[in-house]
């Protein structure tokens, strides 16, 4: 077997399959804990999702930890939004109008974290 890989060009095949399985198997995981936050936000009653194009860009982020810390206040939410978010300010505070419980915040905690 280890005189196999001598063959000139197959370790090189082996290790981009093995990176190429690893990515894959990386994007998988960041999607499922990607779908876990949308769902636990929607749980909620919280529309981010309608409002922002990546929830889990600079401005959701923000609003996550913020929800995780305990802040459920939908204008002080909103104004962690960076600039380009804030021009759907309206659309925003309605959309982080919802029931934000310690459940949520601690079912978001570890996706966040793993995120």
């Amino acid at each position: 077997m280890d005189a196999d890989l001598l063959v000139p060009g197959l370790i090189r095949s082996r290790s981009c399959a093995t990176l190429t399985r690893t990515r894959k198997q990386l994007v998988r995981e960041l999607s499922q804990h990607t779908l876990r936050i949308q769902k636990t936000l929607e749980d909620a009653n919280l529309k981010v999702a309608s409002v922002l194009s990546n929830i889990l860009g600079v401005s959701g982020r923000a609003m996550l930890t913020a929800i995780i810390a305990g802040e459920s206040d939908p204008e002080r939410l909103a104004d962690l939004a960076r600039a380009t978010t804030r021009l759907n300010r309206a659309e925003l505070v309605e959309a982080l109008r919802g029931r934000v419980t310690e459940h949520h915040g601690a079912m978001l905690r570890p996706s966040l974290r793993m995120w």
